[in-house]
């Protein structure tokens, strides 16, 4: 993908291949997730030119997606925008969301001394 100043990406994005070519994937380790989230590549196929396709390829069990997780784009950041949109709406509120931070271990209360020299 080339460089546009003007479009800010947050996952991790890096060629399918060793061989390189338009086709992309995108990685989220700080989410938790293991593997690609999500997949760019050129229709060279097409009678049109410039389009990109794209799709959200986390799944787990039970996921829900509230929205297109697949389509076109007439470009490489444009169709990476929606990969990333998309996975923000399908991992919004479960463990994959950086934004929801595990449930913090309530301490124990503090010992009363006295209680405790009473056997209480």
């Amino acid at each position: 993908m080339t460089h546009d100043p003007d479009v800010h990406l947050t996952l991790r994005w890096c060629h399918t291949w060793p061989s390189g070519g338009a086709d992309y994937v995108a990685a989220d380790p700080e989410s938790g997730y293991e593997g690609s989230v999500g997949r760019i590549m050129l229709d060279e196929k097409s009678p049109v030119a410039d389009i990109w396709s794209w799709s959200m390829t986390a799944t787990w069990p039970g996921m829900a997606a509230d929205g297109p997780i697949e389509g076109i784009e007439g470009s490489a950041k444009a169709a990476a925008r929606q990969v990333e949109a998309a996975w923000e709406r399908v991992r919004a509120g479960t463990w994959y969301d950086r934004r929801v931070q595990p449930a913090v271990i309530a301490e124990a209360p503090p010992v009363n001394a006295y209680a405790a020299a009473k056997g209480r």
